[in-house]
């Protein structure tokens, strides 16, 4: 029953995996798509079929012979009618005669056209466009040794427009213009700059950041950067611990760190064995130290730990 189990959830997992990809790819051919057409209303021709129609017809028009989308309140504009005189407009013409026949007002950002209706008698409709020439930028992103990395962060410089690498390293992003910059960036490796100049391809590759890495020293049941460590630690290393011949790994303390003092109260196999640190305290109401072996407190010297 286990081995099904398993055999369904790494199934599941490639499942997910592969979904995650298409997705990924299917959003990232949208952004692309919607990057097609960048001219402005005065460089787009087009063509109406009727001379006389209602404003939301004529949008529904636009929108099966453009790549235009239209924004607005329906019940708003729906009974609003438009006397058209010609055929053959340009984009800014056409919309330009709407907005005076039925007192709306016309806002584009890239391919969404935002429809408003100007209510007080003395406003004047408006015409307005934004356009944003994005430039495609795709690429891979590896370790040190070649091996991608998933997961890094792609941000283009000064703006809040960025991606994540895949699950192969790869990215693709839509940035300003060609004269963008990257930022790519990965827990534990340098921060990278890159300059796009005009490149639609750009592979990365990071090194660690040895100077953010800092030693963790464990102190009793948690651990610190050893940078902000005010006491005194001493490791003994395993390797020093079986370089002679003894009894348990605490007999292997003696002589191998500085203040602490080893005593073998007899010469029996698996006798007590005392151990001071600079001297007499109290830790556990007495005299012994307090030993923690993986997170537990253990009463008394741990000798029966093989060495």
């Amino acid at each position: 029953m286990n081995a099904k189990l398993k055999k369904i959830t790494i199934r599941l997992s490639k499942i997910a995996i592969y979904m995650y990809c298409c997705c990924f790819s299917v959003s990232m051919a949208l952004a692309t798509g919607g990057t097609a057409q960048k001219k402005l209303f005065k460089e787009i021709n087009v063509q109406v079929s009727t001379a006389s129609t209602k404003l939301v017809d004529l949008f529904s028009d636009l929108e099966q012979s453009t790549e235009f989308t239209f924004v607005y309140f329906k019940a708003e504009l729906k009974d609003r009618p438009i006397v058209l005189k010609k055929k053959r407009w340009s984009m800014e013409e056409l919309l330009k005669e709407a907005s005076v026949q039925t007192r709306v007002s016309f806002k584009r950002v890239n391919e969404i056209i935002t429809v408003r209706a100007v209510e007080p008698a003395g406003s004047l409709p408006v015409l307005e466009e934004s356009l944003s020439l994005a430039f495609t930028v795709s690429g891979k992103v590896t370790d040190e040794k070649g091996e991608p990395l998933p997961g890094a962060t792609i941000l283009e410089k000064g703006t809040t427009n960025g991606t994540v690498t895949d699950i192969n390293g790869e990215y693709n992003l839509n940035v300003t213009d060609e004269n963008a910059v990257l930022v790519i960036s990965f827990v534990g490796y340098s921060e990278e700059e890159i300059a796009v100049g005009g490149r639609n391809t750009i592979d990365v590759q990071m090194y660690p950041d040895l100077t953010s890495l800092q030693e963790i020293v464990v102190i009793g049941y948690g651990q610190v950067n050893k940078s902000d460590l005010t006491g005194s630690v001493v490791q003994v290393k395993p390797e020093d611990l079986t370089a002679l011949p003894v009894i348990n790994a605490v007999q292997g303390l003696t002589g191998r760190a500085a203040g602490v003092q080893v005593i073998q109260n007899s010469g029996e196999p698996g006798g007590n064995i005392s151990v001071r640190i600079r001297g007499g305290n109290s830790i556990t109401a007495g005299n012994e130290p307090l030993y923690v072996v993986d997170g537990f407190p253990l009463n008394g010297a741990p000798t029966i730990i093989n060495p």
